[in-house]
């Protein structure tokens, strides 16, 4: 091997390292520090009552502190104050729900992709005692398997007296006041 050759060879080797080492760097986990955590013996309270912060298998986890920030179990404190966890794995979230949360409809959302059949089910619907009531021009005009935005079609057509009894047949108790809200 000649002389220039030899040396672009070793600069050949000297660039093939730097590129190893650089891609290495660049996939190595950019989220991973080190850190040193204090447990003080931190203690949580919730109207003056200390909770007992348990991980979801029942063991205790201590909070702790990392330069000046307390860090607090999000599983044992979102149950202390009565909300659901879940994980999201896919996009590392940590989801809290209060008991009581109803997600927003979402704008795209089709009033044809709602299920009838599971409606009726949820709301336990007498689809007996609505088609005793319909007249049978009405009942005619129903497809084999309607969608929701079928059924309103044919709703708007109706005798406003007949749609309070539907409802009334729906919601024997009245409306639910969630309902009427918007």
């Amino acid at each position: 091997m000649k002389k220039g050759q030899f040396k672009g060879f070793i600069l050949g080797v000297v660039v093939t390292i730097l590129v190893i080492a650089l891609a290495a760097t660049v996939f190595a986990d950019p989220y991973k520090k080190e850190a040193t955590c204090y447990y003080d013996g931190i203690t949580v309270t919730l109207d003056d009552v200390v909770l007992e912060l348990k991980d979801v298998n029942g063991n205790t986890v201590d909070p702790f502190t990392i330069s000046g920030t307390t860090y607090l179990p999000v599983r044992a404190l979102a149950g202390a104050l009565g909300l659901d966890v879940d994980w999201d794995n896919d996009t590392k979230t940590v989801i809290l729900t209060s008991p009581d949360y109803v997600p927003p409809v979402d704008d795209d959302y089709l009033l044809d992709d709602i299920d009838i059949d599971e409606m009726v089910e949820i709301l336990d619907i007498d689809i007996d005692a609505i088609l005793a009531i319909l007249p049978p021009e009405v009942i005619e005009q129903i497809p084999e398997d309607p969608t929701f935005e079928e059924l309103v079609a044919i709703a708007e057509t109706l005798d406003p007296e007949l749609i309070d009894q539907i409802i009334a047949i729906i919601f024997p108790d009245g409306i639910p006041e969630d309902l009427l809200e918007e």
